[in-house]
């Protein structure tokens, strides 16, 4: 589906470019070639490479971007798939630990170093995700001391308060746990740097 073009593709979405540098350098390993004849039409190579491998280089290239998270709708856009097409890829790499999905749309690239565990620490991308979802946050009183060296709260729990009631999940190894609280919104906040940007 889409414009069969990637020229029109790449004021969509300017990642778009290294998805294809990263397809043709994959297919001329696969395809064991010593010239670039492999790689001329990279539009060839895009078009024809399978959801799996468009997402997987849509991923690689994020990370090498200092991106961590995106959703499905940036994807399917990113890779000129359907979202019903994105959602098994997205599923495969997360059996391999690629990513992490801590809600249905929204996902979380996992790098090496964190391969074991799952995910990243959830404050490298907690803020996305509460944008994304559109609620207003803020890093519960014990993940919070925790983050400042201060506190006991077990090191895989980590607590975000919320103006509204919403489950726990586990991401990784981490457990995110909701506090329901009417503040949320009122209360001076302090915005901490975290490895990826910010949060609150």
């Amino acid at each position: 589906t889409g414009p069969r073009s990637v020229a029109a593709l790449s004021w969509r979405w300017p990642v778009i470019a290294g998805v294809l540098d990263s397809l043709a350098e994959s297919y001329e390993r696969d395809a064991g070639r010593e010239d670039h004849r492999a790689v001329q039409d990279k539009e060839a190579i895009f078009w024809s490479a399978s959801t799996e491998d468009r997402l997987g280089a849509f991923v690689d290239e994020l990370q090498a971007g200092g991106r961590y998270t995106f959703t499905l709708a940036e994807a399917a856009a990113g890779i000129q798939r359907s979202e019903s097409e994105v959602r098994p890829a997205a599923s495969k790499l997360a059996e391999r630990s690629r990513l992490a999905a801590p809600q249905g749309g929204f996902y979380v690239i996992v790098p090496l170093e964190y391969r074991s565990a799952g995910a990243p620490p959830p404050p490298w991308y907690i803020d996305d995700w509460m944008r994304w979802a559109g609620q207003p946050y803020y890093v519960g009183m014990l993940s919070a001391a925790a983050l400042h060296g201060a506190g006991h709260q077990p090191p895989n729990v980590f607590q975000i308060v919320v103006p509204a009631e919403r489950p726990g999940v586990k991401v990784g190894r981490a457990e995110i746990e909701f506090i329901r609280a009417d503040d949320v919104g009122r209360v001076d906040t302090q915005t901490l740097r975290t490895e990826t940007g910010e949060m609150r």
